[in-house]
């Protein structure tokens, strides 16, 4: 009966440190998984910043030629060059809606 008894005390003894090895070695892996998560986030929005940086370096570059100024400003402020004529074509008005008796 003593044996038995010093069996089940080492039994749960063996569970009890088991069940503090697998915990101790879960916690890790899942902190190991949410940074590679976060990481591949985190690479993601680099990619998207890197190309939206090369873009608006494009743009920068683009601006600071006379032909961009010279679009922009006939699009944009619909400016022209000294001896030419700048018209402007409106809307047509909306039609009238017709009254009836009264």
């Amino acid at each position: 009966m003593l044996a038995a008894l010093r069996r089940r005390c080492r039994l749960v003894i063996l569970s009890g440190a088991l069940a503090g090895v697998t915990l101790l070695a879960v916690f890790p892996v899942n902190a190991t998984v949410a940074q590679r998560r976060h990481d591949a986030e985190l690479r993601a929005e680099l990619a998207r910043l890197t190309a939206e940086r090369a873009a608006l370096e494009g743009r920068v570059e683009a601006l600071q030629t006379d032909a961009e100024i010279e679009r922009l400003a006939r699009l944009e402020h619909q400016l022209v060059k000294p001896g030419e004529e700048a018209y402007a074509i409106l809307p047509s008005p909306p039609p009238s809606r017709p009254t009836g008796p009264g």
